[in-house]
């Protein structure tokens, strides 16, 4: 499976959210898990377009950084 655009999770969100959460319907029609398009509809829920975006390899904040992980 390929790595979806937030555009892309946005409109597999809105249409299942429109299918009345018909999630294995939606899936089959974008391409992703049932499980995967469950998520991000919780995501989508709990804090809208900005917990869609790819958290993926986030980095830590500089202050949470020890001092062996903080390279000037």
């Amino acid at each position: 499976m390929s790595t979806k655009t937030l555009e892309q999770r946005m409109n597999a969100v809105l249409d299942c959210l429109a299918a009345a959460k018909d999630y294995q319907r939606i899936a089959g029609r974008h391409d992703v898990s049932y499980q995967q398009l469950y998520n991000w509809v919780r995501r989508y829920e709990s804090g809208g377009i900005p917990a869609l975006t790819d958290r993926r390899g986030r980095k830590l904040r500089s202050e949470r950084l020890t001092s062996t992980q903080h390279t000037p």
